[in-house]
């Protein structure tokens, strides 16, 4: 006997909202509304990152400017200082050091963990600046670090704060172990009004540094993977989508004679 006549979409439908798959089909429609909305709101980020990654290289192929101009520049207008290349003047205060954990370095034995070693740096101009002087080993002491004293010239990168997550372990002010740097927060901890609401990352080495700390090279590694996220979400909604389809029609085919009907009463 030939198989069931062709159903138009309206029939289909009739099918889906009736009592044996209505609920699976207002499940499915859920889901698969959440699904492709996660890969668009991946797509808007990857569109974000994009354009930040844009701004930060433009920033770095800026010349290094003073650090005052470079204020004259963000104050009056809230503008972002992040990855400007600047040098100023000034010297450390090596009495109240700041070790930034868990940070990793390559070396020829491999990643090994160890501390950045963030110092106070006293401006001409009387403010203060957190300066990132490099890596260092966790089995070396910041004490053992012989950092310059007297008047410097330094040049570095600039940058608002370290990235924090909900993992993130809570800074420890009174043994000075940071596990995220934010300047605005460890002015207010240590009532010091008039640090700058950035901190600079050196990108050439300490003069009379031995070995210790190593400055950063400059690089700026921003992972980018929103375009990974968004296909994953969008073949799980079009996979979502050929499941349902595939039982939907399998329901709806089926022969009568498997179909549930109510029993008739005598």
């Amino acid at each position: 006997m030939p198989h069931a006549s062709h159903k138009d979409i309206f029939s289909y439908l009739t099918y889906l909202i009736a009592p044996g798959l209505r609920g699976f089909f207002l499940f499915f429609l859920v889901t698969f509304a959440f699904l492709l909305y996660l890969g668009t709101w991946q797509v808007n980020r990857l569109e974000w990152k994009n354009e930040l990654i844009k701004n930060i290289k433009l920033n770095l192929t800026k010349p290094s400017i003073p650090l005052d101009d470079l204020l004259l520049e963000i104050l009056p207008h809230n503008k972002s200082p992040d990855y400007r290349q600047v040098h100023f003047s000034g010297k450390f205060d090596t009495t109240k050091p700041f070790k930034l954990m868990m940070q990793m370095h390559k070396t020829p034995k491999g990643d090994t963990l160890g501390y950045h070693l963030i110092v106070p740096f006293l401006l001409e101009t009387g403010a203060r600046v957190l300066v990132n002087t490099g890596w260092i080993p966790q089995k070396i002491d910041p004490k053992e670090i012989p950092l310059p004293k007297g008047k410097l010239t330094l040049t570095g990168i600039t940058k608002t704060k370290t990235g924090r997550s909900s993992y993130t372990p809570d800074n420890n002010f009174e043994t000075h172990e940071l596990f995220s740097l934010d300047p605005l927060e460890l002015s207010h901890e240590k009532a010091w009004p008039t640090l700058l609401p950035f901190f600079v990352t050196l990108t050439t080495p300490l003069p009379l540094i031995d070995q210790y700390p190593l400055p950063g090279d400059g690089k700026i590694s921003i992972r980018n993977t929103h375009l990974e996220y968004a296909l994953t979400w969008y073949l799980l909604a079009l996979f979502w989508l050929l499941i349902f389809v595939v039982y939907a029609r399998h329901k709806i085919h089926q022969p009568e004679s498997n179909k549930r009907t109510p029993k008739r009463r005598k």
